[in-house]
């Protein structure tokens, strides 16, 4: 069972649908499918049933879905907060590397942007 499972199952509950729950979240309809066909095999148990061309949770289903619903809540949290510490993480790295002087070699002067930081500069030469 993986998170991505558990995302795809919540989200064909909340849309009733294969197709619309693939278009939001940005994967192929068969994918989609595929995935969850192989969650309920390795749980034993259906999850969803058609029913006027809708898809409805079984009661296995409801069951799975309230329990999964908060694990892909807390790990959409816990992502989009290490993810924001990576990014600015990063970006600090970026403003220090664009404090660097250019090799001695390459004989250029660093010049000042607007915002009085020297903007990074390659060395091409072979040390």
């Amino acid at each position: 069972m993986e998170i991505r499972q558990l995302e795809y199952v919540v989200e064909v509950a909340r849309r009733g649908s294969y197709t619309k729950a693939a278009d939001a979240l940005f994967v192929s309809r068969q994918g989609l499918s595929k995935a969850i066909k192989n969650l309920e095999s390795e749980i034993g148990q259906s999850l969803f049933q058609g029913a006027g061309g809708r898809l409805t949770t079984t009661n296995t289903g409801e069951a799975f879905v309230r329990a999964a619903a908060p694990v892909v809540s807390s790990f959409e949290e816990f992502a989009s907060r290490f993810s924001s510490q990576k990014k600015a993480k990063s970006s600090s790295r970026s403003r220090s590397r664009s404090r660097m002087a250019p090799c001695s070699r390459c004989r250029i002067t660093p010049s000042r942007d607007s915002s009085g930081q020297t903007p990074i500069s390659f060395c091409r030469s072979k040390r």
